[in-house]
């Protein structure tokens, strides 16, 4: 123990009386310890064997004993890394060291912050997070020149960043939410990563919008929940690295059309925009989509659901187009096995899966889905997997029990599992599906390599949904049924080939005899001729004339015997093996 550096305790139950006997008593001398997080840190001290001047790290965080030792810890020279949060007790910070590069106070009870603040000047991160009491941030904090890390959310008393925001400009997170004032100079945040104004209620918020997204070019991700903004700045569709974008709760009727162009945009979240009625066509590369609770909402323009793991709810979008939902499914089970290497890669066991979830309302279980059951469980006929099973689509249709009501508020989950079971004995499998809430049916279909393209095309024809067919279906089956038939029409000419090769390479062997054979006849002896030079040019321009006028007869030959039997496009070959062409 003497030897012992880093001491870090969790606490998984926060009902047991977190007791820890002994620890005042404790004999071994910690002179090397240089890291201590505790969470829920029972005592009111920490024990004298502990050498504070040596601490690197420490975390004290949700002690309800009041811990009488922050004014000593806080301005310990070797600190680097200090985590207070939860302390019930502390209600002013007192000076802080100038070493300090991160500072925790989440949900503590401070009022203010001291002005000498701006003298922490190696600090990088500062969260003050739900400190429900804080009414304000001293202007000295925009003097913290290395500043990454500003949380102020849940700071209820707040309602205004300090005018010169705009002078951190190392700035790259900034959290602020409840604000009435936001300050321009804001956007001389060039640097910003991450920036969330939840629940903003500054008059002209989408003025001072504009110029934010038109500087801070940087921006990953994006917070502007419950802002009720009637409409979103068009310019959103220059941020190049955003990936995440949250607008829940907000007035728009459509999202702008410049959000195509976010090629790393992977999460959105619209959930109840209660006058959402349409979507523009969306980033391909979207892999969450969280929807829940726009009732309003009908068309979903072109979208196409990304290859692998996306997650898209459209859970009580009861306006939405049937048909809108059905190219989204339809779009999903092509793009996810239609790759022919990743298909191949799965049915050797050597990658996983390709896997998404969509909800949406309902309460029939699609025909699509051929085998299904009441209740949780499917069991499978026998012998029906087979070494070249790809998996399967599921569907289940969950509902609750009793008074049991699920509000789907946007902030409720509902969690599941699926499972699969092989009795190799009976040859019998089965599927359950264990839900947090009631399963009313379940279906699933199962999906083998050989049947992909009658499964699409089983897709296209069905009454899989209300709607018309997606004719996306068919634009993607195309390139698999021309590549087929090219492959018959060139293995049926394979005799022609070895003729191509033939002269080309008689060819290859003749022209150097021929140059040497007129090199001899006309300059005897000599190293260099100039009538050889021009006589074979003219041999070789002669040569290839004769080709083309041959290709051309033979390709109008084709084109007769095509037009006469009707069942072949035109396929050309160079007699020289340079190219092949197919037209059809």
């Amino acid at each position: 123990m003497a030897n012992l550096s880093v001491l870090i305790v969790n606490i998984s139950d926060w009902s047991c009386n977190n007791k820890v006997y002994g620890y005042d008593n404790i004999e071994f001398d910690f002179s090397k310890l240089i890291c201590l997080c505790w969470d829920h840190y029972p005592f009111p001290s920490l024990p004298k064997k502990f050498y504070h001047e040596n601490f690197v790290v420490l975390k004290i965080c949700n002690n309800s004993n009041n811990f009488g030792q922050v004014s000593s810890v806080c301005n310990l020279k070797s600190l680097r890394w200090l985590d207070l949060s939860g302390l019930s007790n502390l209600k002013a910070v007192p000076e802080i060291s100038c070493n300090i590069e991160e500072l925790y106070l989440d949900g503590t009870v401070i009022k203010e912050l001291s002005s000498t603040i701006e003298n922490v000047s190696n600090l990088e991160r500062l969260s003050l997070r739900n400190c429900s009491s804080l009414e304000s941030l001293p202007n000295g904090i925009c003097k913290l020149k290395f500043l990454k890390y500003l949380c102020i959310s849940g700071c209820l008393k707040i309602d205004r960043l300090p005018e010169d925001i705009g002078n951190l400009e190392g700035l790259e997170a900034l959290e602020a939410d409840d604000l009435t004032e936001v300050p321009s100079s804001i956007v001389r945040l060039k640097n910003l990563h991450g920036l969330s104004l939840e629940r903003c209620k500054r008059q002209g918020l989408m003025r001072i919008l504009s110029p934010i997204l038109s500087d801070c070019l940087l921006l990953q991700r994006i917070n502007l929940n419950f802002c009720i903004l009637s409409e979103l700045p068009y310019i959103f569709g220059q941020l190049s690295f955003l990936n995440s974008l949250k607008l829940a709760r907000n007035n728009s009727e459509t999202l702008p059309t410049s959000i195509m162009s976010l090629s790393k945009l992977s999460f959105l979240n619209i959930k109840f925009c209660d006058r959402l009625q349409y979507l523009p066509k969306l980033p391909c590369q979207l892999q969450n989509l969280e929807a829940e609770g726009c009732e309003l909402l009908k068309t979903l323009s072109g979208f196409i659901s990304p290859y692998y793991r996306y997650l898209l709810s459209f859970t009580s979008c009861l306006s939405v187009d049937w048909k809108e939902i059905r190219n989204i499914i339809d779009d999903a089970f092509l793009n996810n096995y239609s790759n022919k290497v990743i298909r191949h890669e799965a049915a050797k066991g050597r990658v996983g899966l390709p896997e998404g979830y969509i909800g949406f309302p309902g309460s029939e279980i699609p025909g699509f889905f051929d085998i299904q059951s009441s209740g949780s469980r499917i069991v499978l006929p026998q012998g029906l997997l087979k070494h070249e099973f790809l998996g399967f689509v599921f569907c289940a249709i969950v509902g609750v029990k009793g008074d049991t009501r699920y509000h789907g508020n946007g902030w409720n989950y509902f969690q599941y599992h699926l499972s699969c079971k092989y009795k190799r004995a009976g040859g019998i499998a089965f599927f359950d599906f264990i839900c947090s809430l009631f399963i009313k049916k379940c279906g699933i279909h199962l999906l083998f390599g050989e049947e992909f393209e009658r499964h699409s095309k089983r897709l296209e024809t069905s009454n899989f949904f209300k709607g018309e067919p997606s004719s996306r279906i068919i634009a993607s089956l195309l390139p698999v049924i021309k590549e087929r038939e090219l492959m018959e029409k060139l293995t049926g000419l394979s005799h022609l080939f070895v003729t191509v090769f033939l002269s080309g390479f008689a060819s290859f062997m003749v022209i150097p005899a021929i140059t040497d054979v007129t090199m001899l006849a006309l300059c005897p002896g000599r190293d260099e001729c100039s009538l050889a030079i021009y006589l074979t040019g003219f041999q070789q321009a002669f040569l290839r004339f004769s080709v083309m006028v041959t290709n051309t007869t033979h390709l109008q030959n084709s084109n007769i015997k095509s037009s006469i039997n009707g069942d072949m496009d035109p396929l050309v070959i160079n007699s020289d093996g340079s190219s092949i062409f197919c037209k059809g």
